[in-house]
Order: C-alpha cells, then sequence, then structure tokens
C-alpha cells in the first residue's frame, strides 16, 4: 500500500513541479541532476514514549520473555539485516531520532517488540532539487506491529 501511495506522491509532486515551471518539464542538466543524488530520502526512526526518546535498541530488545525483533533493509543494491547490537552501524544520531540515508529503491521492514514504547519512522525528501524535507511517509507501531515501506 506504501508502495502505491508514495508511487502516487511523487508522480503528483512530479507533475506539480512540472505545472511550476510552466509545464516545460524538467531539461534534461534538471532530471539528470535528480537522477545524480545517491541518497534522495531520509528516514528517522525512533522509539519513544510521549514526548520522551529512547534508544531505538529498546524498540528490538525482547524484554519479559518477548523474542529480540530485526530491521531489514535493501537500500539501493546493499542488503543489510540488524539485529538489536548491530543498530548503531543504521544510521547517525540526531534530536529527532536515528537518520537512515535512502536509495532511490529501498525496502525496509521493522518490527517493534516493546510493550510499552512506540516504534517510528519518518520517511522525508532528501533531494534539494524537489521539495526538500516534505514529509512523504509517517507512521508509528506499538508493540508487535511492523511497519515496512518501499519504494
Amino acid at each position: 500500500m506504501f508502495r502505491f501511495m508514495f508511487t502516487m506522491l511523487l508522480a503528483i509532486s512530479l507533475a506539480a513541479c512540472s505545472k511550476a515551471n510552466g509545464g516545460s518539464g524538467q531539461s534534461a542538466a534538471q532530471a539528470s541532476a535528480v537522477a545524480d543524488v545517491p541518497y534522495p530520502y531520509v528516514a528517522i526512526l525512533t522509539c519513544e514514549s510521549g514526548a520522551m526518546q529512547f534508544d531505538l535498541i529498546q524498540c528490538f530488545s525482547g524484554t519479559s520473555g518477548h523474542p529480540d525483533t530485526n530491521l531489514e533493509l535493501k537500500n539501493g543494491d546493499k542488503y543489510a539485516l540488524f539485529q538489536p547490537g548491530d543498530l548503531d552501524r543504521l544510521g547517525h544520531r540526531s534530536p529527532e531520532g536515528v537518520r537512515v540515508e535512502l536509495a532511490r529503491n529501498f525496502d525496509l521492514t521493522m518490527q517493534n517488540t516493546s510493550d510499552s514504547l512506540i516504534l517510528g519512522i519518518k520517511i522525508v525528501n532528501n533531494d534539494p532539487s524537489g521539495d526538500f524535507n516534505k514529509v512523504v511517509y509517517e507512521k508509528k507501531v506499538g508493540e508487535f506491529g511492523v511497519i515496512k515501506a518501499s519504494n
């Protein structure tokens, strides 16, 4: 469903850009610049309770008999499976959460194992030639909830 919604958002966004440019569409240089952006999206991953942020590992580490969960990411032509102890390699921390640069084609799946924390994702446009920092997808899940995002 996200793939469909994301494709529709991308098509609407491109149509709006074309209309804003007088209907002329993108020039060859603009199209080449868009294709050259290696990571046109950023995923911001959070583990939270209310307004308080927690380390991402706490949403993946099982407690009270719950199993650990993993984060699976195919990012362009690279694939990785992150176990709770590997999450530090995923991206870099920021005040808003863990930031992960995403290629034009990505597939991300993660599951929350915490019974008291909320796992979240926000995907924003990272392409300066487009709607920079525009949120294109956002989702939060509770215990055993799964987040799947792909493009």
